[in-house]
């Protein structure tokens, strides 16, 4: 038997899981997980579980060895938009949930969703809520790792919030060309878009939002919790279990 009283969606990430809780209607509360075994021991079992997976078949498994009612997002899901992405079968899960939240909240005009992960992922849908596709590019770590990873010399870089235009050393100057490289093609790529659909709307999730400082607009909205409530949107078109 389905429920849409109370119900669990669970985003699962490259590096962990989000989960949220719903109850009539409202998300009362979320919570993050390293492990799938932590999730387990905090979670009803007795509640149903709506979910996003960009891992291995294997997870999705372990979850229904453990719970009874699952529903798993897959391409081919019921979705709130038409999807004219030329390979459907490709198109990331969150990403399909990141456009499900948008053609559900926004009715009339453009939207866009910039996502912040482990990739920086944008998605599109035009006024007719047709989902057209968008854009992938690495996320902060990727570029910091990259950077170590395939040259000699330079150094493994976290993030500082405090950083110079014009690095003095060689850490500034990795955390200037990641840093305020990442920013400025997240700007340009939203003023590229906005240039070719002046009546956009604009939504920013992800893990590393919080890294970024960007201007206020009033046409963009932030929103941490925007692919679990595209989860849940999903879940309410389809209300069965797989």
């Amino acid at each position: 038997m389905t429920s849409l009283s109370s119900y669990y969606c669970l985003d699962f990430g490259n590096t962990e899981i989000k989960t949220g809780t719903w109850e009539n209607g409202k998300l009362i509360r979320t919570q993050r997980f390293t492990s799938k075994e932590s999730l387990i021991e905090n979670l009803n079992s007795k509640l149903p579980i709506a979910t996003s997976s960009v891992l291995k078949p294997e997870i999705i498994a372990f979850i229904k060895k453990n719970y009874n009612q699952v529903y798993v997002i897959d391409s081919k899901s019921n979705l709130p938009f038409d999807c004219n992405y030329l390979s459907p079968n490709t198109l990331g899960i969150d990403r399909i949930c990141n456009a499900a939240f948008m053609a559900s909240l926004v009715q009339k005009g453009p939207k866009l969703c910039v996502d912040m992960g482990t990739c920086i992922k944008f998605d599109f849908l035009n006024h007719k809520n047709e989902y057209l596709g968008g854009s992938i590019s690495p996320g902060l770590n990727m570029r910091f790792t990259a950077l170590n990873h395939f040259t000699a010399n330079l150094p493994m870089v976290e993030i500082n919030k405090e950083i110079n235009l014009i690095g003095r050393n060689t850490f500034e100057c990795i955390q200037s060309g990641v840093q305020i490289g990442m920013k400025q093609e997240i700007l340009g790529m939203i003023n590229y878009y906005e240039m070719l659909y002046p009546d956009l709307t604009i939504f920013m999730t992800g893990g590393d939002l919080q890294n970024f400082d960007f201007p206020q607009k009033n046409n963009i909205f932030a929103d941490d919790n925007l692919t679990l409530k595209g989860i849940s949107e999903i879940y309410k078109l389809n209300a069965t279990f797989n």
